[in-house]
């Protein structure tokens, strides 16, 4: 009788030397997977938070870009106003003579 590596059994000559195929692999891929699981969850959590960063990044820039539009076109539109209430067109509480200077500023 011969005695097991792993355990110090005594196992039978015929037995110790037919190990299976698969009494070999099976080990060897939870091995494999052991290593495998947690880089995949890593990887797919750092996926999960750059996605999250890119759209917080991407709503800054919207809500700049929003700003900025609604700035660009409040102040054509107060100065319009403030012509049309020149000229009797609209009620207003200033009015802006259109003198040249005051249009292209």
């Amino acid at each position: 009788m011969r005695t097991g590596q792993d355990h110090g059994v005594a196992l039978p000559r015929d037995r110790a030397s037919s190990v299976s195929p698969t009494d070999r692999i099976l080990p060897l891929a939870g091995v494999a997977l052991g290593v495998l699981m947690p880089c995949l969850v890593s990887s797919l959590n750092e996926r999960a938070r750059w996605r999250r960063q890119q759209s917080v990044r991407w709503d800054e820039h919207r809500l700049t870009a929003y700003a900025e539009y609604a700035h660009a076109v409040k102040e054509p539109a107060a100065r319009y106003h403030m012509i049309a209430a020149a000229r009797g067109l609209a009620s207003g509480p200033m009015e802006l003579q259109p003198t040249p200077e005051k249009i292209t500023s």
